[in-house]
């Protein structure tokens, strides 16, 4: 069961963050990151790539 809830928490960031762009931007967003748009399978993972996405910079700055 923590498995579940692991990734459905991280699910709920990525829809959050994916709710609040336009469309195109959305589709774009799940070429480029195919898993958040599946919420069994959304990790941090997943978060970060959307960040690298969205924002160009890696948030953990390697």
């Amino acid at each position: 069961m923590i498995d579940h809830d692991y990734h459905f928490k991280w699910f709920h960031y990525i829809h959050a963050i994916c709710k609040s762009v336009p469309e195109t931007v959305r589709l774009s967003i799940s070429a480029k990151v195919p898993n958040c748009n599946r919420r069994s399978t959304c990790t941090l993972s997943d978060l970060l790539n959307l960040h690298i996405v969205i924002f160009g910079v890696d948030p953990v700055g390697a």
